[in-house]
Order: C-alpha cells, then structure tokens, then sequence
C-alpha cells in the first residue's frame, strides 16, 4: 500500500515543483524591462493608485500589453507578466 500511494504522490509533487518553477515570475527581470523599454515614454509617477486609472491587477495586465503593442515591442514570453509583477510590487500592492 504505502508503494502504491509513493508512486502516485512523487510524480505528483515533482510535477507541481517543476512547474511552478517554470511559471515563477521574475521581477528583476521585470524591472530590467521595464527601466529599457517603458521609462523611454514617461517616468514612474505615471503609476498610483490614486489616479484611477489602474484599480485592479488585471487593468494593470490590460496597460502593460497595451504599451507593448502600442510602443511595437517584442518582449520575451513571460515579459509582459514580469513587468506587471514588477510594477504590483513596487507601486501598486494589488492582491
């Protein structure tokens, strides 16, 4: 019995390692981004809460893709999601 639920479980716990690893967010890497690409267009007092223009994470998801689009960039897959994470941490605290 114990055999049996080993085999089941371990591929189970490796798989949830790996692929949480794979889909970590790197804000460093968000930062870089964002310092080459979106200070070219404006300075960081562009980001507050108490603007009204961005009151959820998924709006700041919408701005940053739409920037990248707007600006033509080619960001690397997981970019625009680094630059988000970087951007919630640093300045706006969403949940």
């Amino acid at each position: 019995m114990r055999k049996t639920t080993f085999s089941v479980l371990l591929p189970a716990f490796l798989m949830a390692v790996f692929s949480s690893q794979a889909t970590a967010v790197d804000i460093q890497a968000g930062q870089a981004l964002h310092d080459k690409h979106c200070l070219k267009c404006h300075d960081t007092s562009v980001y507050s809460k108490d603007r009204g223009n961005i009151i959820s994470l998924e709006a700041l998801r919408t701005r940053v893709s739409r920037c990248e689009l707007s600006q033509g960039l080619k960001l690397p897959a997981d970019g625009t999601e680094n630059i988000v994470q970087y951007l919630n941490t640093r300045f706006y605290g969403f949940e």
